[in-house]
């Protein structure tokens, strides 16, 4: 399962060490659901990452942008 994020997150370590350590975590604690945020600037891969951690996991992806939503908190 974790060992197919090696293929789909090269180069990106510390990311991969993080999320590998939210799923563990999930686990172990016996949790159905889990939720992962990522922001950060654009283009700088949260949707490729996310993609992946779901195709590993065998779990559906949903794409929530709040972009336009929050356009009024912008000064």
């Amino acid at each position: 399962m974790i060992s197919g994020l090696n293929r789909c997150l090269y180069k990106l370590d510390a990311v991969k060490e993080k999320i590998t350590e939210t799923i563990v975590a999930a686990k172990y604690a016996n949790k159905k659901k889990m939720a992962i945020l990522l922001f950060g600037s654009p283009g700088i891969g949260k949707t490729a990452i996310m993609k992946a951690v779901a195709k590993v996991l065998g779990r559906p992806y949903f794409f929530i942008s709040l972009g336009s939503s929050m356009e009024y908190l912008i000064i």
